[in-house]
């Protein structure tokens, strides 16, 4: 793929925004590639993602001098990281967890506003994910908002 194939854009246009769908759909049409400051690259094309994907030599996790278990690393060193992390989620477990995200899910959606647009991303998504991933880990609902606070402020400093 050639630079000339890599579109500049801005996924917080007020445009995209409004109908993502559209967006992406227009831009995938474009290109196979797409760069914004904001994301980085956004690969745009299923057979695209799935050679990056599956490419782990070209395509490398190894992203940064600080090291990040598992996902800063690709293979063969993330091997022996993913083989503990994997036990966590077999089907199995999986599958006893499902209920209590889909209790999550339900309680969130109760406290949405009816009849009216909001940003899905601030009002249910980064909740939902903060939420499933303390009852996963069954750490208690008082460490919800420093962990909410923390991620924000770490989001700011990269």
């Amino acid at each position: 793929m050639s630079a000339q194939e890599i579109i500049e854009w801005d996924p917080r246009d007020p445009e995209v925004l409004n109908d993502q769908i559209a967006a992406y759909d227009k831009l995938r049409a474009q290109c196979p590639v797409a760069h914004s400051d904001f994301l980085g690259y956004s690969i745009l094309r299923h057979h695209d993602v799935m050679t990056v994907l599956e490419d782990y030599e070209t395509f490398s996790n190894n992203i940064s001098d600080r090291l990040t278990v598992p996902n800063g690393m690709g293979p063969p060193e993330h091997t022996p990281y993913r083989g503990i992390n994997d036990r966590y989620f077999t089907p199995a477990v999986m599958a006893r967890f499902e209920p209590v995200c889909r209790q999550i899910a339900a309680e969130l959606i109760d406290t949405l506003p009816r009849g009216q647009k909001l940003n899905f991303s601030e009002a249910f998504a980064k909740i939902y994910a903060l939420q499933v991933q303390s009852a996963f880990l069954g750490w208690p609902k008082s460490l919800e908002e420093p962990l909410r606070r923390w991620t924000i402020k770490n989001l700011a400093a990269t």
